[in-house]
């Protein structure tokens, strides 16, 4: 029998949790408003800000359309394209006939689609027509998260190798 030691945290350690939350918040909104100042221009809007780790996302508006932006395994990229609604729809009917379809029925109730998000801030791109991608961008293989700094300057790089999908 494994006897696990419990933790207490003191009310100071959670005041300096809670400091490094919001100067972390503060700085990542302060990330986005620069970026955002940057490409003023080409109407850059964040609605999803660099948030969350394996993966890193970002989602959003550029120049009229949806970009969803991706950092994972040491690996970023960046699509930008429409959202279509009537595309979600078909893709999540295709999702569920194969689920209904699939002799698995023991992880049936865990793995039901999702209907699609067809409004609001979290809308990704379903019908990319520019792309942008980077590999080894922190030599860490593993790195599936990425400080303010490495955020910014490759978020810039990956605007600035946008390529049209043919």
């Amino acid at each position: 029998m494994t006897n696990y030691e419990t933790y207490e945290i003191t009310a100071e350690e959670e005041a300096e949790h809670e400091a490094a939350i919001l100067a972390y918040r503060e700085e990542r909104a302060a990330l986005i408003a620069r970026l955002e100042k940057r490409f003023a221009k080409q109407k850059l809007k964040f609605t999803v800000p660099f948030t969350g780790s394996i993966p890193n996302i970002a989602l959003g508006e550029y120049k009229g359309m949806r970009f969803e932006f991706r950092f994972r395994g040491d690996y970023a990229r960046l699509s930008v394209g429409k959202f279509n609604v009537k595309t979600a729809e078909d893709e999540y009917l295709k999702e569920l006939f194969a689920w209904r379809t699939s002799p698995n029925d023991d992880w049936k109730e865990f793995s039901k689609p999702s209907p699609p998000i067809t409004e609001g801030t979290h809308l990704r791109p379903n019908e990319i027509l520019f792309e942008a991608e980077k590999e080894n961008v922190t030599g860490d293989p593993l790195s599936s998260d990425l400080t303010t700094d490495e955020a910014e300057s490759l978020f810039i790089e990956l605007i600035g190798n946008l390529t049209k999908i043919s």
